[in-house]
This record gives C-alpha cells, structure tokens and sequence, in this order.
C-alpha cells in the first residue's frame, strides 16, 4: 500500500465491501493514514467510507470450530 496508495484508495467502498471483516478495513485505513502522501485520491469517497464504517458498522463473520482446522493434539 505505500508504494502506490492512490492504487488502493482508488475505490475504497468496494476494497471494503470485499475485506468484509471489521478487522482487516481497519488495517487497510490505517495503512492509507500512513501513506507519505493522498494525492490524486478521492477524498469524498474515503469521507464515505469512514461514515459508512462508523454508522453501519457490520458484525465479523463467526467462526466455527469446523473453520479453524485445529489439531488440539499438542503432543505432535
């Protein structure tokens, strides 16, 4: 993301939309925070998201045991 923010911020509801997990949208925004610099990027849209987020915020996905693919056996 560094490399090329204007990239990743490009279409920030949709990039969003697809990281889905409250987690992950809050590591893409503070990963465009840190970015040396937003020019050329559509600030109205990450305005939108940041309301979006805020207003709406949608519950992460539950884990079922059957997801995570444990081995509980902690001798091997």
């Amino acid at each position: 993301m560094k490399s090329d923010p204007a990239l990743w911020a490009a279409t920030p509801l949709q990039i969003a939309a697809s990281l889905h997990e409250p987690m992950y949208i809050g590591h893409y925004l503070l990963g465009l925070a840190e970015a040396e610099t937003l020019d050329a990027v559509p600030v109205s849209d990450l305005v939108d998201l940041i309301t979006l987020v805020f207003a709406h915020p949608w519950a992460p996905r539950a884990l079922d045991q059957a997801d995570l693919d444990l081995d509980l056996d902690v001798r091997s």
